[in-house]
């Protein structure tokens, strides 16, 4: 007998869980891939992607994802999970790595933004996601059907999933060919902006 697949896509800013929520949101009926840029040239290859006999539910999860959701939206008509997130907090983050700032999280924000309300689409603030409540309900928003075990929700709330750093530079060199060309029109638009002033003169001291 053939499966109906039921696809989801969770999406947000980087540094927003997305890795965390791919494994919560994976069981034995569902399997969400995290960071599909790294295994697709193009957002239509996606379908395919998410398409199998095995699972009842198929999603991805990535911040890149962002971009697309109008036409993930006509191609898959999936269940949508937005993480919201400040872009000032990722502007935080990246200063405390020493990476660079760019304006690629206000370009995300504005393309989050400009995804109508629609029944399938849930968005949930970022300092929500512990808690078990809010859990539940995005959970059951991705994965209709499959019931919430608040046992298992409790051993994830516990846990610090992320990516492996050293993993992921290894996996974006692999990859980059295809992640040029799925970003091919957003990569120009992406730019380096200037550090703030307190911080241009902790640099110079």
């Amino acid at each position: 007998m053939d499966v109906i697949t039921q696809r989801f896509i969770v999406t947000g800013q980087p540094f927003s869980k997305l890795a965390w929520l791919s494994l919560f949101l994976t069981t034995d009926r569902s399997l969400c891939h995290c960071e599909p840029r790294l295994f697709i040239a193009h957002v239509t290859e996606l379908k395919e992607k998410l398409s199998g006999s095995f699972y009842t539910h198929l999603g991805a999860a990535g911040a890149s994802l962002s971009f697309f959701l109008k036409q993930i939206q006509e191609d898959l008509q999936p269940r949508i999970l937005i993480v919201e997130r400040e872009p000032q907090d990722i502007d935080k983050l990246v200063l405390a790595m020493g990476m660079p700032l760019t304006n690629y999280q206000y370009l995300l924000d504005q393309a989050l933004s400009a995804l109508p309300l629609s029944e399938n689409v849930l968005r949930v603030p970022f300092e929500a996601l512990n808690a078990k409540r809010t859990l539940q309900r995005l959970f059951m928003h991705c994965l209709p059907g499959i019931a919430f075990d608040e046992m298992r929700c409790e051993l994830f709330r516990a846990m610090w999933i992320d990516h492996d750093a050293f993993d992921l530079a290894q996996n974006a060199q692999r990859y980059n060919d295809a992640y040029n060309k799925l970003c091919a029109q957003i990569l120009p638009l992406v730019q380096v902006r200037p550090l703030p002033v307190a911080q241009t003169s902790m640099v110079k001291h």
